[in-house]
């Protein structure tokens, strides 16, 4: 992805700004391309005073998300028991 790359290569010619991990971040999360990646971005953008407050909503709603479903256990296989004990 073009976004990517200009975004790595800002880093590494410039790496005391700090801006470029929050959008690298954004970028791995819009592109759907690793959230593993998009968190460890988003949790050096925190870091930056210019993006502390932009990087820390996607790292609080993707908190939020994981926890969510950590406390839903297996929602289509509850569904198809469901659906079991109905034929029986």
């Amino acid at each position: 992805m073009q976004a990517l790359d200009s975004f790595v290569h800002a880093r590494k010619r410039a790496p005391d700004y700090c801006e470029t991990d929050y959008w690298i971040g954004l970028t791995y999360l819009n592109g759907n391309m690793g959230v593993s990646q998009a968190l460890e971005a988003l949790k050096e953008g925190v870091k930056c005073k210019y993006t502390k407050v932009m990087a820390g909503k996607p790292l609080t709603a993707s908190s939020k998300a994981f926890i969510r479903l950590q406390l839903t256990p297996f929602p289509p296989i509850r569904a198809h028991f469901a659906r079991q004990r109905r034929l029986f």
